[in-house]
């Protein structure tokens, strides 16, 4: 684990502790299967079944891609929603900007669709994410994220572990030195 460092919290609007930048997670490419099996458990307890997934690019698509496989779902859809500014931990966040990457869906009525994320850090991605997949009729919608901070203002349905500060995921350049 990183060394933890003399740094000020981060805020965010509303006063929200997001990151301590004290330490950094790093989740290896092993653990990301242990985190796919844990999720992949948490749909087949629950009594959602999706018929429909859409992946949150860019972190959301191996998580998406993994439980579409996992779940035999062939109704797979992409949207964007940009938020950080640059791929920097920590970087500054702005105003949501949305669009479907790939096929643009006309509705998803009849649907049970499943959103796929890396991260739910404040919930406003995943807030959007559900509100347009609402405004398109979805009949039922379930989230999955690999990881929750403990402050985020959504709370996803699938996860598979909590987190105070940044996350380095496996397909993300690796930290230096191991510090935030």
């Amino acid at each position: 684990m990183p060394e933890i460092v003399k740094e000020s919290l981060i805020m965010q609007e509303e006063n929200v502790v997001l990151w301590k930048k004290e330490k950094l997670f790093v989740l290896d490419w092993n653990g990301l299967g242990e985190c796919l099996e844990k999720i992949r458990f948490q749909i087949l307890e629950s009594s959602f079944t999706p018929t429909t997934i859409v992946s949150i690019s860019r972190g959301g698509l191996i998580l998406g891609a993994s439980l579409a496989n996992l779940f035999n779902i062939r109704d797979f859809y992409v949207m964007s929603i940009t938020r950080n500014l640059s791929n920097e931990k920590y970087s500054t966040r702005k105003q949501a900007e949305f669009r479907w990457i790939a096929p643009e869906p006309t509705n998803f009525v009849d649907k049970h669709v499943l959103v796929a994320d890396d991260i739910a850090g404040d919930g406003g991605t995943l807030a959007l994410a559900t509100a347009v997949l609402r405004s398109r009729g979805a009949t039922s919608l379930g989230t999955a994220v690999i990881v929750k901070n403990q402050n985020s203002k959504f709370n996803p349905d699938f996860l598979a572990f909590t987190v105070d500060d940044w996350v380095v995921f496996p397909w993300e350049p690796p930290a230096e030195s191991g510090t935030p």
